[in-house]
């Protein structure tokens, strides 16, 4: 719905005709950022979320957890990744967050760097298995109504419509 609207709107969203909200605890070094959007199912988790919500919340997240990609505000520089099939959701969230900054929904000190650049090699079967492609395509159009050049998405389809096998890279 953000892209449909922000392609309407030659990018600018206002984020407060979203049914979702984002949490933010703590300082720089102890705190996580989550955009939750509620479905309103009964029983459902983002409700319960929504229902808790005060001023006092809090929430404790259990996981396997890790440095992650390590990106910060200030992350400069050409960034650059491979993967194919399920390889690629290590790398969803940069693209997430590429858009949510490029569409101002997010705070600015959560956005990355004027900077950074990020090159994505991801290689898919065909585009019917892809994993997020749309979004990964989304953060294109968003960037090209924006002017902005800080996504490349190189995309290889092992089957292709045509039949021809692509190369490898």
């Amino acid at each position: 719905q953000a892209l449909k609207t922000a392609k309407e709107n030659n990018g600018q969203v206002d984020a407060s005709q979203f049914d979702s909200t984002v949490l933010k605890r703590g300082d720089d070094q102890n705190h996580i950022a989550l955009t939750l959007k509620n479905y309103q199912i009964e029983k459902g988790l983002s409700k319960k979320i929504f229902e808790a919500m005060s001023a006092a919340t809090t929430f404790k997240i259990q996981g396997p957890m890790g440095k992650g990609l390590g990106l910060r505000k200030n992350s400069t520089g050409n960034h650059i990744a491979f993967a194919a099939g399920t390889g690629v959701l290590v790398y969803v969230d940069i693209v997430a967050r590429m858009i949510l900054g490029d569409l101002n929904l997010i705070p600015d000190e959560e956005k990355l760097s004027d900077d950074f650049k990020f090159t994505f090699f991801a290689s898919f079967m065909s585009r019917e298995e892809s994993i997020a492609l749309d979004l990964m395509e989304g953060l294109i159009e968003i960037q090209q109504m924006l002017g902005k050049s800080s996504f490349t998405l190189n995309l290889r389809l092992s089957k292709s419509d045509s039949g021809v096998k692509p190369p490898r890279w």
